[in-house]
């Protein structure tokens, strides 16, 4: 029987299995998981250590609930190891390429997952072209840039950064490309951090305080981030730049502005921005380690499995601690790497030992809705508890904050004055008027009926006066017509008398002047009838 056998017939015996034989299963009776004798096993890491540092990274991202209670119980020992210069801590962010899941044609078909399509050299373009326009000596000096843009070109454009919808459901929620913006903003805070290790280096007397101060600003920037920002009551008006900045702010004052000039520098986060230096070498260290798992740990190069919550800092309950430890040549482990827990538990649990799930020592619980979640942090815990503080009251805040039953139909207008708007002051007084309480005219029912009567008799005594003023004019208009008209008619009766007298006149000279003339050719005929 070999030693491996040897250990697994230890094991098996200890857990309750009977029967057991690796060369045949058919006999083996393995009890069923309420019923198994718990065994706590330490497992032991091979992992290189080629020096007295041990260099470990966290691959996460904005949305990573996984990694959440590890930012928290970590921080401190993390910080420790730094400060005594025991490790070297890198987080890494989670970006998929948009190139390997077709991303990178300029199209939306992969809707808001994604930011930086990559139109960054057209402008080069047009140059190169403007210059080549010039002068014809310069031909083939354009072909050759033209022709070396139009490669890198390809290479660089539509080069698009993105993680998945955390819904699945482009229609609805929380987008890709707002977590890809906040894992950028979380990557330039870590970066402010090492600047500011940089003047340390170079004054240390100088930045000594400030420097352990500022070691801690990415551990304590991504828990505010994780607990005011993404697993809140409402993460679609939370998970935002705005949100992020403010728990930079409330960090440092001038984390924000760094943080802006870092985004921008590296080449931004907008749909269409174009490279962004930053993502796109944490595109590269991820595809380079074929890391697809959120998240990760490495340990000098090597993967950590399992569980990584470290809810107790010791080598027998964090594995993050275990691997750590093992990557130390022996005898320059720090004092972190041989504490023990306080109380061991003992190999067996009772059934008060086991969580909800029914495992021994689960990190599970039962919440206020009866629903076994893994702990508060899980952003669905309380779900059913009102804003009251009452399970399954129906209870919640409406648009004005007011904690309201949502059966009543006045549920979103509650809080709201006769305008629509939340605690504004405004209300409807005894006359029905929509009106301030300190307006002069509220509840001036009297005043405004006489007002309205005396406006409305002053209207009808105007239009009466009008319409007289306008049959007037009608009236006069008419007459003057009249009066132009037979006036007309009596100017074109006398001009056709004149016209008829002339007439007369000019037919009688006529008349005289021929008589005067006619007798010369009767006397010349009378004279050839002699003849």
């Amino acid at each position: 029987m070999g030693l491996e056998t040897t250990y697994g017939s230890i094991l098996m015996n200890e857990l309750g299995v009977v029967n057991w034989n690796p060369n045949n299963t058919n006999g083996t009776v393995y009890p069923l998981a309420r019923e198994l004798n718990w065994t706590i096993a330490r497992l032991e890491w091979g992992l290189p250590h080629p020096d007295d540092r041990v260099e470990y990274e966290l691959w996460t991202s904005a949305n990573d609930l996984n990694s959440v209670a590890f930012k928290q119980n970590w921080r401190d020992t993390a910080l420790n190891f730094e400060y005594n210069n025991y490790t070297v801590f890198t987080p890494h962010v989670y970006i998929l390429d948009g190139a390997h899941w077709g991303c990178d044609d300029g199209g939306f078909h992969c809707g808001s997952q994604c930011t930086n399509s990559g139109r960054l050299f057209h402008y080069t373009f047009y140059f190169i072209l403007f210059v080549c326009s010039l002068r014809e000596v310069y031909i083939h000096m354009c072909v050759y840039y033209l022709t070396k843009f139009t490669i890198t070109k390809k290479k660089n454009q539509q080069r698009r950064y993105c993680a998945p919808d955390p819904e699945y459901d482009l229609s609805v929620g929380l987008t890709g490309m707002s977590v890809v913006q906040e894992n950028l903003r979380n990557i330039c805070v870590w970066k402010l951090r090492m600047i500011i290790l940089l003047f340390f280096f170079c004054i240390p007397f100088l930045y000594a305080n400030s420097t352990k101060l500022n070691e801690s600003l990415w551990w304590d920037y991504s828990n505010l981030w994780n607990k005011n920002c993404w697993l809140t009551n409402n993460s679609m008006i939370t998970f935002t730049e705005s949100c992020s900045y403010t728990q930079m702010t409330s960090l440092d004052s001038n984390m924000t502005q760094w943080v802006k000039n870092c985004v921008s520098t590296s080449g931004g986060y907008t749909y269409r921005g174009g490279v962004n230096t930053i993502l796109q070498e944490e595109v590269r260290l991820r595809e380079n380690q074929y890391l697809y798992n959120l998240p990760t740990v490495l340990v000098n190069s090597a993967i950590v499995y399992g569980n990584i919550d470290c809810d107790e800092i010791t080598e027998q309950t964090c594995q993050v601690l275990d691997a750590i430890c093992a990557g130390f040549i022996n005898g320059t482990q720090p004092p972190q790497c041989f504490q023990t827990t306080t109380a061991a538990p003992a190999p067996n649990c009772s059934e008060s030992d086991r969580d909800c799930q029914g495992v021994c020592y689960g990190h599970y619980s039962v919440d206020r809705c009866g629903l076994c979640l893994s702990s508060e942090t899980d952003p669905h815990w309380d779900d059913c508890v009102g804003c009251d503080g009452v399970v399954n009251s129906g209870y919640k805040t409406n648009p004005c904050g007011i904690c309201v039953s949502t059966s009543l139909a006045t549920w979103n207008n509650t809080g709201k004055d006769c305008r629509g708007v939340c605690q504004g002051g405004y209300e409807r007084d005894a006359c029905g008027k929509c009106l301030s309480p300190s307006d002069p005219n509220y509840n001036s029912c009297n005043a405004a009926t006489t007002t309205s009567s005396s406006k409305a008799s002053t209207s009808f005594t105007l239009a009466i006066l009008i319409s007289v003023l306008i049959v007037v004019v009608i009236v006069a208009g008419i007459v003057v017509i009249a009066i132009l008209y037979k006036k007309q008619k009596k100017t074109e009766k006398d001009i056709f008398t004149w016209t008829k007298q002339y007439q007369l006149m000019e037919d009688r000279s006529v008349n005289a002047t021929k008589e005067k003339h006619e007798p010369a050719p009767a006397k010349e005929s009378e004279e050839r009838e002699e003849e």
